[in-house]
């Protein structure tokens, strides 16, 4: 099913026992990871994967470089880019529409995500004139800064976390759908998991599981906020162009809109308010607030008005599991030294799940990572 990882076969003097508990992007990525390294690599998951209560099974995530000045999350992003291609190809599952990226803003100063992207990116800004003959399916007022990163692009999160799912069985990763770990006991030897009726011991444990992760270790009840994200989904009318490729992955944000998009493969287009949602319990039902179905009209009507002669198709729900900084968390859990944590991936976290694995694989082996400094804990941890 998949190719030898470099290591396996010959143990390597340090080979672990390692169970990655959660398999959304994250934890399929420190498996991957992981087993490439030699390691004997369990991961647990209390249902089918990808599950569908799971943040990275939203039908699809984006995957741009606007960071503004903060180049290591371009650096990041750049240097997982190239892992989706090979895992694409090697799984022959095509999941990454590379369709590139355009951005509306209003002004473009520093100190402002478009101007701070442009320079650091090295775009220029369209005219208007010639962004609204090139970007038709916009309604972009005079004042507008727009641009174009033809790097930027789309993942279908469900079939990446699938085809991650079969690279890593056929690496030899040992999946246990049916393992909802219930407690992770640390101990002097080694770690104990509590799956149903059953304690299994392991070397060290990673600890993915997303909007779940304060309800496995407690002591991110208070520094991680779970948040309730909507998406909402439009039908087109017939011969309009809100195809992959006549139209890109979108963003914008001028005055109170923040919002960002995707054409779907099946000719259906998905919107999603960037701003945080609610704080819910995760184990609740994501139920859409009935008010989003207008707010969604709205913004297609302010923004997009031949999309908003189509037909409003649905929505859905998404769980995001924030950090107080907005940045990850790849170390070590406080007041351990045999678990760690692969988390609080907010509404970001998707498309470094090719890079964030081999972060945790470095942070694992003692190694330090030239792009992970940023994701230790630290004295980050502090309430939301």
């Amino acid at each position: 099913m998949g190719a030898q990882p470099h290591g396996v076969g010959a143990r390597h003097p340090l080979t672990m026992r390692i169970a990655v508990v959660g398999c959304g992007v994250f934890g399929l990525g420190c498996a991957i990871a992981l087993r490439e390294r030699g390691h004997e690599v369990t991961v647990f998951e209390r249902g089918p994967i990808p599950h569908p209560r799971a943040a990275s099974t939203d039908v699809s995530r984006t995957i741009q470089r606007l960071y503004g000045d903060r180049h290591d999350y371009i650096a990041l992003v750049q240097a997982a880019e190239p892992v989706w291609r090979r895992w694409q190809a090697e799984s022959r599952v095509n999941f990454y529409l590379p369709i590139g990226h355009v951005f509306l803003a209003s002004g473009q100063d520093r100190g402002t995500r478009a101007g701070d992207s442009m320079r650091s990116l090295g775009l220029a800004p369209i005219p208007v004139a010639e962004a609204r003959a090139r970007f038709p399916q916009f309604a972009i007022p005079e004042d507008a800064t727009v641009f174009f990163d033809d790097w930027g692009g789309y993942l279908v999160s469900a079939d990446a976390v699938s085809a991650m799912a079969n690279l890593a069985e056929g690496l030899g990763v040992i999946f246990r759908e049916d393992g909802g770990v219930g407690t992770i006991d640390e101990r002097t030897s080694g770690v104990d998991l509590g799956v149903g009726d059953r304690t299994l011991r392991f070397d060290l444990a990673v600890v993915a599981t997303g909007a779940w992760l304060p309800t496995l270790l407690p002591v991110f009840r208070d520094s991680i906020a779970v948040t309730r994200q909507c998406v909402a989904f439009f039908d087109p009318v017939p011969g309009s162009e809100h195809l992959p490729g006549a139209l890109p992955v979108f963003a914008i944000d001028s005055g109170p809109d923040r919002w960002y998009g995707h054409p779907l493969r099946d000719g259906r287009i998905k919107i999603a308010d960037n701003d945080l949602g609610a704080i819910v319990d995760p184990d609740d039902a994501p139920e859409v607030p009935t008010a989003f179905a207008d707010s969604a009209r709205a913004f297609v009507g302010r923004w997009m008005p031949g999309l908003a002669e189509g037909r409003y198709a649905g929505s859905r729900a998404c769980l995001y599991a924030n950090t107080p900084d907005n940045d990850f968390i790849v170390d070590l859990a406080p007041g351990h030294r045999r678990v760690f944590v692969a988390g609080g991936g907010g509404g970001h976290g998707f498309k470094f799940g090719a890079i964030v694995g081999e972060i945790a694989a470095d942070r694992i082996e003692g190694r330090d990572h030239p792009l992970g400094e940023r994701f230790r804990l630290g004295a980050r941890l502090s309430p939301p």
